[in-house]
């Protein structure tokens, strides 16, 4: 909002203020070496099993594997 946006990893609500503030930015791929795994991190997205949910063991399966070391790879 300052207009000194940098290098930032950023969600999609964050990616949504700098679009509404007309900050002008690119999207690039997390880094890593050729040949090799790239792995994300999703540390800035929050993720829960809604109570009120119909199928609360499926979404915890669904969690276990997204948060694991296979869900969290690119």
């Amino acid at each position: 909002m300052g207009g000194r946006l940098a290098t930032a990893t950023l969600n999609q609500g964050h990616m949504l203020n700098a679009i509404k503030a007309n900050a002008p930015f690119g999207i690039v791929r997390e880094p890593g070496l050729a040949g090799k795994e790239r792995w994300a991190k999703p540390v800035s997205n929050l993720a829960g099993v809604w109570k009120g949910t119909k199928e609360p063991e499926a979404a915890f399966t669904f969690l276990k594997y997204w948060w694991g070391p296979r869900g969290r790879s690119t």
